[in-house]
């Protein structure tokens, strides 16, 4: 109970507070969560991040960014770092 059901492509997961089920032999199996999946709500343990200014939220190491028609799973977000001397290196963000 509690769970919503959620369409991507031909594909349908339940969601249940940050945890993705999908259809395996005998029942439901825990998934990886499938970027490009939105969601209705954020899971209760979701916490703000900002990268580059960017709002993110982040549970359990899947962020999330708010579409209008919910949120939507997207892959870990990435920033640029200055190095001195010039040049750019990718830093991803502290997971919280």
């Amino acid at each position: 109970m509690g769970h919503h059901i959620i369409h991507l492509g031909s594909l349908i997961f339940l969601f249940l507070d940050g945890i993705f089920f999908r259809p395996g032999p005998g029942g439901y199996v825990v998934a990886p969560a499938p970027v490009g999946a939105v969601v209705p709500v954020l899971p209760s343990s979701a916490v703000l991040v900002t990268v580059e200014g960017i709002p993110y939220y982040s549970s359990s190491g899947v962020y999330y960014r708010q579409v209008p028609e919910g949120y939507a799973v997207v892959t870990r977000p990435v920033a640029t770092a200055e190095i001195a001397g010039g040049g750019s290196n990718p830093v991803l963000p502290a997971r919280p």
